[in-house]
């Protein structure tokens, strides 16, 4: 599963490598303003959510529109049965969208359109946290006291302010007491340690 979604996440990287960059400009300006890795995260969650909501209207609209004619799509099932009225029951239900004004792919399209743009998300905030195999030079902009290090955050620019401070905490990314680079399985230095993390996965998943 790693690799399929490795693959995935780099043949869209590729195309849409110009907007990586544009969202994690943005999320690196958002965290120069109020520097803190959560709130800048949401932040641009929201604001991408926002560019989205026509999209997530359209389909919204489409699927009630569906739900709304589902009686009148079960009645022609029910009147054309039969693999030999197939052609007329198609026939039957192209008609009733046509004057119903429903599109069948309304509900689905939107959401495939939507799609690219949640995988870029995902992908610039895995990529914060990036550690490359060899030592990469730090910026002097960053005003570091080392020279190289293996944190290589993605994406965001090099002379940003976040990206100097991930360099500099050694690829951590503290937040109201956590550090938003580990995950609930990695290791803590006890399991009261690690239920924040547990909690935050709730928290994300019931929004």
């Amino acid at each position: 599963p790693n690799i399929v979604a490795n693959s995935l996440t780099h043949s869209v990287g590729q195309i849409f490598q110009p907007i990586f960059k544009l969202f994690a400009t943005i999320l690196a300006f958002i965290y120069a303003v109020v520097p803190d890795y959560a709130i800048a995260i949401a932040l641009l969650t929201v604001l991408i959510m926002g560019v989205l909501t026509p999209l997530t209207v359209k389909s919204t609209k489409s699927m009630i529109a569906m739900q709304r004619i589902q009686p009148e799509i079960k009645k022609l099932q029910q009147k054309y049965k039969g693999a030999e009225n197939r052609a007329q029951l198609n026939e039957e239900m192209m008609r009733l969208y046509k004057e119903e004004g429903v599109n069948p792919a309304g509900g689905c399209l939107p959401m495939f359109l939507q799609f690219p743009f949640l995988i870029i998300l995902y992908d610039i905030i895995r990529g914060l946290t990036n550690i490359s195999t060899t030592k990469i030079a730090v910026p002097p902009s960053c005003n570091l006291q080392i020279r190289f290090s293996n944190v290589a955050p993605r994406y965001i620019p090099h002379t940003s302010k976040m990206y100097c401070n991930l360099v500099g905490s050694g690829g951590k990314m503290m937040s109201f007491g956590i550090n938003l680079a580990l995950k609930p399985f990695s290791h803590h230095s006890s399991w009261v340690a690690a239920i924040p993390y547990f909690v935050l996965v709730g928290l994300e998943v019931a929004l």
